[in-house]
């Protein structure tokens, strides 16, 4: 059992909160205290959050039920003391966050009886020295310690402890450090460390003189810390052996150091560019984040790590990728050029990328995609195009099949560019057999009044499941699905998403509209009076009050598809069958179906309120509401009337459109 009470404008803990809760949320209240018995018998209970509150005072043994509670989070508050007693009873306790608070004071028994205690989060406090969390440091169980932003200027193996701990993550960052110095053998399991922005002045000493003490450290963040050259380079010696992936603000004369390095993150550098031999001595590096930087092209030291798999280049201000920027990096599978002033690709630029599987070329500015990605990339599943300038023109990329040969693309991201539907057609996509998504939201693409589509641009993605366009434009989605070509069976097993609209409503309505604009003039014999949409939650209404008051009352002839669709039939030559067969198409609506999708230039469709929906949730469907004010409607008896037929407001006419019914609860 989950209980959440997050956001309540709580001053206490409540007194009624079942007794086999198992996760608890009190966060983002106005606690100001926890009591002995606030939390009593619940045994039960393995997370508690009581973050971001006021509470500034913990009575002791105000945890002694909570016997199976493995994460307790006390964050964001205003403790001041840490009392002997204060974590009694939580001898299951994994995972404990006191960061942001206001400690000063931690007692000696503190933390004795949390015997399981693998995390402990005390950032953002007022420690100031390492010695009041001595008691913690020895339990030989604690994973991970995170003492960040306490005022710390010193860490020195004496004063945490004369014998191993078994730490193996430290978090030190944001400390004014002037001294970093492990001179005894207490930290052998440590595999990272993070001391970024520490140090006075930007400054910090490193005093490892034996580089077996750290001799498991795999990772380092040293961001934010200016130590001068030959410093940096003691760090990196005394590490070298162990160290696998390095974050640090640097020269790059550091790197000749790293030869054993497999990630490497010089992001947020402001480098403007790296020399050709940069990266030449990392012959195992396979990770490197050189995201927000200033770097104007790819820079060439990349061609020297062929055992690159992932490269960062996010964030810069690249403005155009040549033939051989990514030469030699066969083993690339990820590529993020995301948010660069990328306006032009050459035609060859990916030749070499065989198994590259994503590619983020979104926030640019490129206009055309011509020959890009001919003959490459064929292993490519995620492509991001989203915020370009790319268009659609008569002798354009598009019309000759700019993504033929992405045999493999499961998804592609062509949103907010500026794609129009004159032009676009099913060669655009030729090739994308695999593609299951396709994201053209936010494009130019507009609902074309007169004429027909002659190439349904979706006819050749026999794999597409979903399909993203701007809510607004819907039609012209619509119109696609209507004259898509592919398989019988294919546009049953589509996923539509039209951003707030419910895709079913919408397709009805659409084929309400070719209806009437096909054969308007035309004199038809409908089988029935009416079909009728609704959802299986309203079906017990339908079939117990709209169906006996129209068809045994009215007598009507309704069709109803668990009674009158073809089995064996497909659905949708079902449903298309049922509309054009009817006279009116009536929309059961309840609230939770209340979209804007309603023309009011059309005459076909009937809508039935189920319950009634208040003008100020019609508002932001402002079709609905002025269809609703302008047109004749019928209001049906409100609960514990007599059943009988609605009387009519207005004239009525063959014409009537809506009949506004109040839900009967008999």
């Amino acid at each position: 059992m989950n209980v959440i009470c997050g956001k309540k404008n709580l001053q206490a803990i409540p007194e009624d909160i079942p007794r086999k809760v198992s996760s608890l949320d009190l966060s983002i209240n106005n606690i100001v205290m926890i009591k002995k018995c606030d939390f009593k018998d619940l045994s039960a209970l393995k997370s508690l959050n009581t973050s971001c509150n006021r509470i500034s005072h913990v009575d002791d043994g105000a945890f002694s039920d909570l016997v199976a509670l493995q994460e307790l989070n006390l964050a964001n508050n205003r403790l001041n003391t840490l009392s002997d007693h204060l974590f009694q009873g939580l001898g299951n306790l994994s995972v404990l966050r006191l960061d942001h608070n206001r400690i000063k004071i931690i007692s000696s028994s503190t933390f004795q009886n949390l015997s399981s205690l693998n995390v402990l989060n005390l950032t953002s406090n007022e420690l100031y020295v390492l010695k009041k969390v001595q008691t913690i440091l020895l339990f030989t169980h604690l994973q991970e310690l995170y003492i960040a932003s306490n005022g710390f200027t010193f860490f020195q193996s004496q004063d945490i402890s004369n014998k191993s701990i078994g730490l193996r993550v430290l978090d030190l960052s944001q400390n004014p450090m002037r001294i970093f110095r492990i001179t005894a053998d207490v930290l052998p399991k440590l595999h990272y460390l993070n001391l970024s922005d520490s140090g006075q002045n930007g400054s910090m000493t490193w005093d490892v003189p034996d580089r077996s003490f750290l001799r498991n450290m795999k990772s380092l963040n040293l961001s934010g810390v200016h130590m001068s050259l030959k410093e940096m380079s003691v760090v990196l010696q005394s590490l070298n052996s162990s160290l696998t992936s390095l974050i640090l603000f640097v020269s790059e004369e550091l790197f000749t150091s790293c030869t054993y390095l497999t990630k490497l993150d010089i992001s947020h550098n402001a480098l403007t560019n790296l020399s050709h031999q940069s990266f030449s001595s990392m012959k195992q590096l396979t990770t490197l984040d050189l995201s927000n930087n200033r770097l104007s092209s790819v820079p060439n030291a990349i061609h020297n790590i062929q055992s690159l798999t992932i490269l960062d280049l996010r964030y810069n201000t690249i403005n155009k990728l040549g033939s051989f920027d990514f030469a030699n990096l066969t083993g690339l599978t990820y590529l993020r050029l995301f948010h660069n002033e990328i306006t032009g690709i050459k035609g060859n630029v990916f030749q070499d990328l065989q198994d590259l599987i994503l590619l983020d070329l979104g926030r640019n500015s490129i206009p055309s995609l011509r020959y890009v990605f001919k003959n490459c990339l064929q292993k490519l599943e995620n492509l991001q195009l989203g915020s370009n300038m790319l268009r659609t023109i008569h002798k354009g990329d598009f019309e000759n099949g700019a993504f033929q040969g992405l045999v493999n693309l499961k998804m592609l991201n062509l949103a907010s560019n500026r794609i129009s539907q004159i032009n676009i057609r099913a060669t655009m996509f030729r090739g994308l057999t695999a593609l299951e998504k396709l994201d053209l939201s936010w494009n130019h693409i507009r609902y074309l009044h007169n004429g027909k589509l002659k190439s349904p641009p979706f006819s050749l993605l026999p794999s597409l499941k979903i399909l993203i366009i701007s809510a607004h434009r819907y039609r012209i989605l619509l119109l696609h699905l209507l004259h898509f070509s592919g398989p019988p069976n294919c546009a049953g097993s589509f996923i539509y998403h039209l951003l707030r609209w419910q895709v079913v409503y919408a397709y009805y309505l659409f084929q309400a509209y070719l209806y009437d604009t096909k054969r308007r003039n035309v004199r038809v014999t409908h089988q029935y009076d009416a079909f009728v949409s609704y959802n299986g939650h309203d079906e017990p209404w339908v079939l117990r009050e709209l169906l006996p008051e129209l068809e045994g009352n009215q007598g009507w002839k309704l069709c109803l598809h668990h009674r009158d669709f073809q089995s064996g039939k497909p659905i949708i030559d079902n449903i298309t069958g049922a509309i054009y067969g009817s006279r009116k198409t009536i929309c059961v609506i309840s609230r939770l179906a209340s979209f804007r999708l309603f023309d009011e230039q059309k005459d076909v469709l009937i809508l039935v309120f189920l319950e009634e929906v208040p003008d100020q949730q019609l508002s932001p469907y402002h079709r609905m509401r002025k269809l609703v004010k302008r047109r004749t409607y019928l209001s049906w008896p409100r609960a514990g009337d007599h059943f009988q037929m609605p009387q009519i407001n207005h004239h009525y006419h063959d014409s009537l459109s809506i009949i506004a019914i109040s839900k009967c609860h008999r």
